[in-house]
């Protein structure tokens, strides 16, 4: 992307004879930067014109010419595996939450509402005899209904 905009060969060739520039062939900044790229990072050889991504990180080879051990091939391959068990530790990890949700929403919500009932019916002057009556009736209750709503047997 250039960021400058080109300028016409007349007002290029005025500019720099009003600068007091030599008549000479000039180089734009866009110019300057891409030879810069293209040569690579300082003190590599010189750049494969076929090559794409000179500065790209490349995975080692699977084996060397040499038939020599590789400490490169090592750390890449321990750092693969790192990435892939880290990959399904999160994965494993991402299942337990929502099954966690999946039941703890529900248990919350029913604890919640129980301790309502009880604050409700101590707020009414209820004595604690009378709290767990209602409690048990409230559970045979709910009980019946589930036994209801699903037939088993």
């Amino acid at each position: 992307m250039d960021l400058f905009l080109p300028a016409a060969p007349s007002s290029g060739a005025s500019a720099q004879s009003r600068r007091g520039g030599e008549g000479g062939a000039t180089r734009t900044v866009s110019q300057e930067t891409s030879r810069l790229f293209d040569a690579g990072p300082p003190g590599a050889a010189a750049v494969d014109p076929g090559q794409t991504a000179a500065w790209s990180v490349r995975a080692p080879q699977t084996r060397r010419p040499d038939e020599a051990y590789s400490i490169e091939q090592e750390a890449y391959r321990d750092g693969l595996a790192f990435q892939k068990r880290r990959a399904r530790r999160r994965k494993v990890l991402s299942v337990l939450r929502v099954l966690a949700l999946i039941v703890l929403v529900p248990v919350a919500l029913v604890l919640v509402f129980l301790a309502s009932y009880v604050l409700t019916c101590i707020f009414n002057g209820a004595s604690p005899q009378e709290v767990v009556d209602l409690v048990g009736s409230l559970v045979h209750t709910a009980w019946d209904f589930v036994r209801e709503a699903l037939p088993v047997g």
